[in-house]
């Protein structure tokens, strides 16, 4: 169901969301038109390097930096071969997903939780802004303990969630995964070196962007994350994806 833009500014993104007419934050992909792949930007899941990388495959003198990379239009550096693509209702996306093959790229999901909580507390993402008029309710800080985290992660649905905690999986529904007609799975590692999409040039540069700092903060390592039954319950289906990747390898 379409929802008219003057509706969304009369009743706002987190209204609209908490009643399920949309998003409160977008669904991303990266669409090769000519080829019919699209490549979900999953945040904290390698997006920076992914998108530069894609660029590169038709454009091998573009550079970029984070977080410029998130303000360039592909479409314009690619002559078209590239489209970013926005869904603020999940409709419209699964829309589009049908009869495409999809490439979806998975992070550990307890290093990626943990990496989500880093940024925050150490403000060294400046992007993290709740992007709705939940913030209220739902606040993230620089102050907040992981326990606390945790709990306002755990306790908020995907549908409502910022893109960069969102279930990556999120993008791969049953609505989704019946529809397409291809599904490849990939870690980053593998995706840069085996993924027919980035160029060898890119390949061999091991290059990458907004790479994970060492920062000294009170959380537990991805090992005994991992092991949490609340943590398992909140990210299964990634979980299970994850591991049905490791298995494949």
């Amino acid at each position: 169901m379409a929802v008219h833009s003057s509706l969304i500014k009369r009743l706002g993104k987190g209204v609209l969301g908490l009643t399920g007419l949309r998003l409160v934050d977008w669904v991303e992909v990266f669409y090769l038109p000519n080829d019919e792949i699209f490549v979900p930007i999953i945040s904290k899941s390698g997006c920076s390097t992914i998108k530069e990388a894609l660029i590169k495959n038709f454009n091998p003198s573009f550079e970029s930096a984070f977080p410029d990379i998130h303000r360039v239009d592909p479409s314009v550096e690619t002559k078209g071969r590239v489209k970013r693509l926005l869904f603020y209702q999940y409709g419209s996306y699964a829309k589009f997903a049908k009869g495409k093959e999809m490439h979806l790229v998975l992070r550990n999901p307890a290093e990626r939780f943990i990496s989500c909580y880093k940024d925050i507390v150490s403000r060294n993402n400046v992007m993290y802004k709740h992007p709705s008029e939940l913030y209220k309710w739902f606040p993230y800080n620089q102050d907040m303990s992981f326990e606390v985290f945790c709990k306002r992660v755990y306790n908020t649905p995907d549908y409502l969630s910022d893109r960069h905690f969102r279930s990556q999986s999120f993008c791969l529904s049953e609505k989704i995964s019946g529809k397409l007609s291809r599904l490849e799975l990939f870690s980053l590692s593998s995706f840069i070196k085996t993924s027919t999409l980035i160029p060898n040039h890119y390949k061999e540069s091991k290059r990458k962007l907004n790479e994970s700092k060492a920062e000294k903060a009170n959380h537990p390592q991805p090992e005994e994350l991992s092991t949490d039954p609340l943590f398992r319950k909140r990210y299964a289906r990634d979980i299970y994806f994850y591991e049905q990747l490791q298995k494949g390898r």
